[in-house]
């Protein structure tokens, strides 16, 4: 792998190909898979993502390439995409956020990206890799965990019997997934959409692929639900189906996605406490008492998304 010095010389060397006098390079942001810099010229910024080769930056890339095919208008443009020998560097815009949420066009966006077919695969497949997935992460944590109180462990045997019953829910409901036709998705969405001037663009392409359509539709809509909303989620559906009822596959489909949104979040609130990660820097971790404090407050965190999970459930199964 490429050290830090390094990787700025060959951003600066490969950007320097496709852009004006280069001011500046700076990271902004870095995570296990990939690192993203801003570069700055006299009159414009523009974003570099770096990470290894077959990672998300070259799903990202792949992703921006088919929608501009598509003649898609909501996405960043690529600029430029290069392989070094270990690392894929994705050059594009940067999109400024003005203006505010327009739901009509964020809906009409969206559709339009989802009328992108898959010829062979349909929504079975991906619910089946989902719930897959969700179960190895339960398996490893509990690994994780494996010499933690026993009091934890319950609450891991809890979130399994929901995993089952999600299973149990979707083999009572498979038609609505078994007819549907896979589309082109972002995966992401909830925190990929940015207002600028008249478009709502969705960036951030990296877990982009075929899937369900109501997957994106949940992550948007039930992520305004746990934040002030930034865009109306009724004119939003009405946009994204045209002035139509939603259909009544996609709308159980939504509210099934939405039970998975919150399995998620209740995984990644075991892992905090597991091992502290959101803790770890503070000063308050030094005390083995306010650390013992801070695992508590995690897991009343567990409990509280495990009863929103149930209830739900219950209301979903009805």
């Amino acid at each position: 792998m490429l050290f830090n010095v390094d990787i700025k010389l060959w951003i600066r060397k490969v950007c320097q190909q496709h852009l004006p006098e280069i001011r500046n390079i700076y990271r902004v942001k870095e995570s296990p898979w990939s690192r993203v810099y801003h570069v700055l010229t006299a009159e414009k910024v523009f974003l570099c993502k770096v990470g290894p080769l077959s990672s998300g930056v070259t799903n990202e890339y792949r992703a921006l390439s088919f929608l501009s095919t598509k003649r898609i208008q909501c996405v960043p443009q690529v600029i430029c995409y290069r392989e070094g020998k270990d690392q894929a560097l994705l050059l594009t815009p940067f999109i400024h956020q003005s203006g505010s949420y327009n739901a009509v066009k964020l809906g009409e966006n969206l559709a339009r990206i989802h009328s992108l077919k898959h010829s062979k695969k349909n929504c079975e497949e991906f619910i089946l890799g989902l719930l897959k997935t969700k179960e190895n992460e339960l398996s490893d944590l509990k690994y994780v965990w494996r010499q933690e109180a026993l009091r934890r462990i319950r609450l891991l045997e809890r979130a399994g019997d929901i995993l089952k019953q999600m299973n149990s829910l979707y083999r009572k409901q498979r038609k609505f997934f078994a007819k549907d036709p896979a589309r082109f998705i972002h995966m992401d969405a909830q925190d990929a959409v940015i207002p600028n001037e008249d478009q709502m663009y969705f960036v951030d392409w990296h877990m982009a692929g075929y899937g369900d359509p109501a997957y994106d539709l949940a992550r948007l809509c039930e992520y305004e639900h746990q934040r002030t909303p930034l865009f109306d989620k009724g004119d939003f559906l009405k946009a994204y189906t045209g002035g139509n009822k939603l259909a009544e596959s996609m709308a159980w489909r939504m509210d099934y996605y939405g039970l998975a949104s919150r399995i998620a979040l209740l995984l990644y609130s075991f892992g905090d406490c597991a091992n502290l990660v959101r803790y770890r820097a503070s000063p308050l971790v030094v005390s083995v008492r306010e650390r013992d404090f801070l695992v508590k407050l995690v897991d009343h965190k567990i409990g509280a998304h495990l009863q929103k999970i149930q209830s739900d459930m219950e209301r979903l199964s009805a």
